[in-house]
């Protein structure tokens, strides 16, 4: 049991040392490609700025659902009208109050669901959900990019109805627990994710890694997601649909 709070950047430490993820470099190889989505659904990133990306928290979060997506989404990708790397996604977590206290760990989010920035990119992890999460998450999802589910994360999508008459899917051992409780929802089982326009869904634990690698390609093209693998020392391939 973690018995202190934990900010952002305290659980990514705190995974590294329980052996979830390595402790990594921020600073990521440079490529002097355009920086152009790639493949189908391109996403196109701000003219000014960063890419704004909230996680929600609230209790019983899973947490290598947040701490694996987030090593990507720190990646630094080289910027060809600055000639040099920076960081292009701004990161940040969103709960009900100033701190979430759960019974494995207690966690500071960067925000409140009074208070966040308006994010292009929504990451839902495994969790427990409630009222005001559901309503924030609504309301955010209209207006975002992109929202994504990892894990049993899918189920607080499903529950809003936004994955109504769509394909998804989640952790394998809730395919046909969730076709019962959702029929609306076409659910798909040994697919690590499926993404649409505005919704995506992966399986469960490090396919919300694949995920987030195939959400970098479709903001920045795919030389900038290999150089993140590269980097993560990652070997899996499935992002690259």
């Amino acid at each position: 049991m973690l018995s202190k709070n934990l900010s952002r950047r305290d659980l990514l430490q705190r995974s590294a040392a329980l052996g979830v993820v390595a402790t990594l470099p921020l600073s990521f190889a440079s490529y002097s490609e355009a920086a152009e989505p790639s493949g189908a659904n391109p996403l196109k990133p701000p003219a000014n700025g960063k890419v704004k990306v909230a996680c929600l928290f609230s209790s019983n979060v899973t947490l290598i659902d947040w701490v694996g997506p987030e090593a990507v989404f720190d990646a630094w990708i080289y910027d060809e009208s600055a000639k040099q790397d920076r960081p292009v996604f701004e990161v940040f977590t969103v709960g009900e109050s100033r701190e979430i206290k759960d019974p494995g760990f207690n966690a500071i989010p960067d925000y409140t669901y009074e208070d966040a920035p308006q994010a292009q990119v929504i990451v839902v992890p495994a969790q427990s959900g409630s009222p005001q999460f559901y309503k924030w998450l609504k309301m955010a999802s209209e207006s975002a990019d992109l929202t994504i589910s990892v894990c049993t994360g899918a189920r607080h999508l499903a529950m809003l109805g936004l994955l109504d008459g769509q394909t998804a899917t989640t952790h394998h051992d809730f395919i046909n627990p969730y076709s019962q409780e959702f029929p609306k929802v076409h659910w798909v089982a040994e697919r690590r994710f499926v993404e649409g326009p505005k919704i995506a869904t992966s399986a469960g634990v490090t396919a919300g890694i694949d995920l987030v690698l195939r959400v970098v390609e479709r903001y920045f093209g795919r030389q900038k997601a290999l150089a993140v693998t590269k980097v993560i020392e990652y070997q899996g391939t499935a992002w690259m649909v």
